[in-house]
């Protein structure tokens, strides 16, 4: 009977969707209101996201200025540090640990 019930409420809230024309993001929680009973009407609730709706603006009429940076050789050296920091690889050396050392 569980199964029935559960097939119901997709079916209910698929059509619902559907004459609403809403675009749901992600899966819905839905949840029966109340045990059903033969004669009684099933009530649940649904729970859910939709997309947002949007228009695009007109972009054609728009101008972008262009920035330009200067970067200095000091620039330079900073990023090329960090680029060198972040992709660092480890690997064993045969002597014993000393200060300084990471482990």
């Amino acid at each position: 009977m569980r199964e029935v019930v559960n097939e119901v409420l997709q079916s209910s809230f698929q059509e619902a969707i559907s004459d609403q024309k809403l675009k749901i993001a992600g899966m819905p929680n839905i949840e029966a209101e109340s045990e059903y009973k033969e004669g009684n009407p099933l009530e649940y609730k649904a729970v859910f996201e939709i997309f947002p709706e949007f228009e695009l603006a007109d972009l054609k009429d728009q101008t972008l200025e262009k920035l330009e940076v200067e970067l200095t050789a000091e620039d330079d050296e900073k990023i090329l540090e960090k680029l060198r920091e972040q992709r660092k690889e480890w690997h064993e050396e045969a002597k014993s640990a000393a200060e300084g050392d990471r482990v």
